[in-house]
């Protein structure tokens, strides 16, 4: 049976399983995400972005087709591989690195903008390695640089667990995966067991989810200055039930 690994998004991440499991957008909802982020950052050609965790570039893509070249970032090798695949002929002008979040491979004020989008905040096994996202991030900002952070709303996350749901594996077949929230660590953790729930586990994964007041100390003591904490790409202020807690945040 696959170990629960408290770095399991190596694991995950390396499977052409996740995704399909994983819950990624379907292409209509990245469009509208990256209309969004380009109406709220007011990105151009010229700026310098890095898209942390950058998965299979979903957002960096469509980016790089309005003529803006963000950096992408990810641990995965395949996440990195089907980046390259969608960009093409433009991909020796968008750099990709692979890399932690936590440790980021750059010089010190080095971005107008940086990105952390779908989910890819709380990996990490403790609230130190977490923090060490957000100090990093600030670290590469430049003065007046921007952070924009789609998180996981915790207490509509709450509402939800525990449920199950069955997906289709790319291969064949399907995954019964099984979603609990542990109050003792607050981490909601994920199971996909092959065929039902007594089937071997076969992929795990398990976010730290935090309140906004948890993010706001987080974000202050990295030196990032909350600007804005909205609820969708729209822009809508942010409100109990949505699904996504977006926060822009500048370094001063």
């Amino acid at each position: 049976m696959l170990p629960e690994r408290p770095d399991w998004w190596r694991r995950f991440f390396e499977s052409t399983d996740s995704l399909q499991i994983a819950g990624f957008p379907v292409d209509w909802e990245t469009d509208q995400e990256v209309s969004g982020l380009q109406r709220l950052l007011h990105l151009r050609p010229g700026h310098r972005i890095l898209d942390v965790c950058c998965g299979p570039g979903r957002h960096l893509v469509r980016l790089a087709r309005a003529g803006i070249r963000p950096i992408g970032l990810d641990v995965a090798a395949l996440m990195l591989q089907l980046c390259r695949r969608d960009l093409g002929p433009r991909q020796t002008g968008y750099p990709l690195v692979r890399a932690e979040a936590q440790r980021l491979p750059f010089r010190d004020a080095q971005f107008d903008f940086i990105l952390n989008l779908f989910n890819s905040f709380g990996y990490m096994e403790d609230d130190e390695e977490n923090f060490l996202v957000l100090r990093e991030t600030a670290r590469c900002l430049r003065c007046g640089g921007t952070f924009f952070l789609e998180t996981r709303n915790r207490e509509q996350q709450l509402l939800l667990a525990p449920f199950t749901h069955t997906a289709r594996l790319p291969g064949g077949g399907h995954a019964h995966m099984t979603v609990s929230f542990d109050a003792a660590t607050q981490r909601m953790n994920s199971r996909w067991y092959a065929g039902d729930e007594s089937g071997p586990l076969i992929h795990y994964a398990s976010i730290r989810l935090y309140t906004l007041d948890e993010l706001r100390e987080m974000f202050d003591a990295a030196g990032l200055r909350i600007q804005r904490v909205l609820g969708g790409y729209d822009g809508q202020p942010f409100r109990p039930h949505h699904r996504q807690l977006i926060i822009l945040a500048q370094k001063p």
